[in-house]
Order: structure tokens, then sequence, then C-alpha cells
């Protein structure tokens, strides 16, 4: 199983057509999709979500215009791992090219073993927290993980939530910080929500939490 998603015409799940009058297609197709499912956490490096045929990264939201991402990975393919509470993250903004753009250059993207990463990106941003969900609200873009530590004691005490979470608000225009909040449990993978001004994420000690609104 994994999430379901929609092209404006159909709705899949993976690879596979539910209902719609579309075609399966691979993960270059203009919608959103990851290679290995939304619902894979691991960030191994030839696992990445996808949309557009090539704007890439371990979690993305887009609008019609811009595509914002956070990105572990200098390169795609072959190697490469991630080192915790080492290097931190990127988050990027990039504009959105036509998909026509995407599907003429699909054979040309592809070297052995590599998978080029966004080129033109609008901003940068380097981040700690390792995100697990995103979600853009107008014109600020939230993000919630956990932080990027690695405790030799007990190593996988930040991955299984033991450590809390925290939920960053940042400006969609540049990625400056607008609001932080430290969270009592860490979220869940893509366990965020937005609706009616307020904030919903769902943490992996069951909790649902509530920000905003009066």
């Amino acid at each position: 199983a994994d999430l379901l998603v929609g092209d404006g015409d159909s709705v899949y799940m993976r690879n596979f057509l539910v209902f719609g009058k579309g075609e399966a297609k691979p993960g270059w197709a203009r919608r959103l999709s990851a290679t290995s499912g939304m619902l894979d956490d691991s960030w191994f490096n030839r696992m990445y979500w996808i949309l557009d045929g090539k704007l890439q990264g371990e979690s993305l939201v887009h609008d019609d215009d811009m595509v914002y991402s956070v990105r572990a990975f200098k390169v795609r393919g072959h190697g490469g791992f991630i080192e915790a509470g080492v290097k931190g993250y990127t988050l990027a903004a990039t504009i959105r090219k036509p998909h026509v753009e995407a599907a003429t250059n699909a054979k040309k993207r592809r070297s052995p073993g590599f998978w080029p990463l966004p080129v033109g990106d609008e901003w940068t941003m380097h981040i700690l927290p390792r995100v697990r969900a995103m979600a853009l609200a107008g014109k600020t873009l939230l993000y919630a993980g956990t932080p990027d530590a690695l405790d030799p004691k007990d190593p996988w005490a930040v991955y299984e939530g033991r450590r809390g979470g925290v939920l960053m608000a940042v400006s969609a225009a540049d990625g400056k910080t607008l609001s932080e909040l430290k969270l009592g449990g860490a979220p869940v993978q893509d366990g965020i929500a937005v609706a009616g001004g307020r904030v919903y994420i769902s943490t992996t000690d069951g909790r649902l939490m509530c920000f905003g609104g009066k």
C-alpha cells in the first residue's frame, strides 16, 4: 500500500492506475511519485521523490509554479551515505519547467549509474532537521522532522522518535525562518496537513497535534 496521488485527471497508487482515464506511467511522468513509495523513510541514495521527470528530493511539495524539496545528496547513483549529525541537509526552491521539456529530455537526463539533480534553484538553505513531512500553505513552507543527531549510547533514539521533533515555518520566497516550534513527539512520514488556518501533525507516539487558528 502507498499514498494515492492525483494528476488532475486520474488517481494512482505508485504506477497503478486506480481510477480515471490516464495510463500507468513510470516515475518520470508529470505527477508526483517516489521510486520506492512515499511511505519509505529510509533516505537510501537511490530512493527519492520525483516530479516532472527530474525534480528530485527526499520529500517534495509544489504548486503550479514552484517545487520545494529537501535533499540529502548532491548526486544520485551508486554509493553515497547519510552521515547523521555531520553535514545537515539542503532545502531548495526550484522553478517548475514545462512537462514537454522534461519528457523531451528524458533519455538525456540519465547517465550510467547517476541521476542529475535539479539545476537553477531559486534559493537553497542549509538545514539541520531530518525532514519527515512538508506542506505548502500559500507563501509559507512548513516542514517537520527530527533532530539530526547520533547518540553513540542510543543510536536509534532520534529515528524512533524518542528525542521529539521540530516544526519549522519558512518563507516560500527566500527560505528565511519565520518560526520554530519544538514538538514533544516525532512526526510520522508525510504526517502533516494544513486546513482552515491550522497545521495538523501526526506523531510516532500516536498523537495528532493541532496548531494555529482561534
